[in-house]
């Protein structure tokens, strides 16, 4: 599992683990629901989910259907991938 989230590929004569597959989507699953926590100084920013997110000193951003990220996207992080919210 662990050569495989380093970017090891499948051989032919690998077969599919179901574990594998399960964890992946689920890894996918909790990524959809972070954002981008950015500082209100400006100072910084990182990708996290609303929990986390220190709400006294910082602001959590997702795209939106009113403001999507590239390709429409609604759902995942914008740290580093939309320009409006790197810094």
């Amino acid at each position: 599992a662990d050569l495989i989230h380093l970017g090891a590929k499948f051989t032919p004569c690998m077969r599919e683990d179901p574990r594998i597959l399960e964890q992946v989507e689920a890894d996918r699953m909790e990524e959809n629901k972070t954002g981008c926590c950015i500082y209100n100084d400006g100072t910084g920013c990182f990708q996290t989910g609303q929990s986390t997110c220190p709400s006294l000193i910082a602001t959590l951003t997702r795209w939106k259907e009113d403001s999507p990220g590239p390709e429409s996207r609604v759902s995942g992080a914008v740290c580093g991938q939309d320009p409006r919210y790197t810094l």
